[in-house]
Formats: C-alpha cells, structure tokens, sequence
C-alpha cells in the first residue's frame, strides 16, 4: 500500500505543467521583476519605475555622505558621459530618511550625471529592495528585469562590462 501511494504521488507530481516561460516573477533575485516603486524627486516630482522603460537603469541606494558611493557616481557618470549620456538611466535613492533637499542638491551638484534622477527615499522602498547597506544598486533591463545587484563600487570597468549587453 505505501508504494502506491508513493507512485501515485510521483506520477501525480510528473503531470503538473510547467511554468510557462512568459511568467515573470517579482522580487529582489537576479532575473526576478524589479519591485515596482514611486519616489519623489527633489524638484517634487513623482518618479515611477513604470517610467523608466526602454533603456537600462541603474537603481542606486546611497546617503549623501558615502564616499565609497560619491567616489563610484563619479566613475559612473564618465562611463555616462563616455558612451553619450542617454544609453542608460540613473536614479539615485537616498535612504536616509533625515536627509534634506539641500543635501540632495549639493550631491547632484558635485557627483551625478546632467540627467540623473536624485530621489527621497521611503520605507516601502528600503523594505522591498531589502536594502540592508549603502551603496547598493540594482541595474535593470529595459523592461525592469533584474540583472545584477552590487553592494560596493563596481567602477568603471566593471558597469561597462554589465551595461554593455543591455544596450541597444
């Protein structure tokens, strides 16, 4: 009797079909759907993860004050301004939540690229980013995909070699 239910069992598991390659999944895990997001920028206005499709994008959690972040935006925006300014977007999140605008506009000033969204951070974010360090950053497919998640400066070697296939 236990090897029948055994079989039945197995044979009950063999028949189920498999997920079908157009399903996404969202979650924070490479090749997952990036969490959708609404951010505020610092001019106030919105800034939806829906509205940044059709070229990659570098989603970057930072703090005014990381220089091991301050240090790889630099490098990031040469590799920016290198291939054209527009192969790419970045939207730079800043997870402390006692930062001010002025804070946020004397670090665009001195280390973001010309089109670079700088953003407030919020909870919701840092909770389904599962974002436990500064400096981290998810780079994105044109469609939101995840491709490869950095917890330190990746320079510019290193994201010229990540973004390059994703470039069109």
């Amino acid at each position: 009797m236990p090897l029948i239910i055994i079989g039945v069992i197995f044979l009950s598991r063999g028949t189920q079909e498999p997920p079908s390659p157009l399903t996404t999944t969202t979650g924070t895990s490479i090749s997952n759907v990036a969490p959708d997001f609404e951010l505020t920028d610092i001019e106030h206005k919105l800034i939806k993860k829906d509205d940044l499709k059709n070229k990659p994008v570098i989603v970057w959690f930072t703090a005014s004050y990381c220089v091991p972040c301050q240090i790889g935006a630099k490098e990031v925006r040469r590799l920016d301004e290198d291939l054209g300014g527009n192969k790419f977007d970045v939207v730079m999140v800043f997870i402390d939540l006692n930062e001010t605008v002025e804070d946020l506009q004397w670090w665009r000033d001195n280390f973001a690229g010309q089109d670079w969204k700088i953003a407030f951070g919020n909870q919701k974010i840092i909770d389904d980013y599962k974002i436990r360090f500064l400096d981290t950053q998810y780079l994105l497919d044109k469609d939101g995909v995840i491709k490869n998640i950095a917890n330190s400066n990746v320079g510019y070697e290193g994201y010229e070699q990540k973004l390059q296939p994703l470039i069109q």
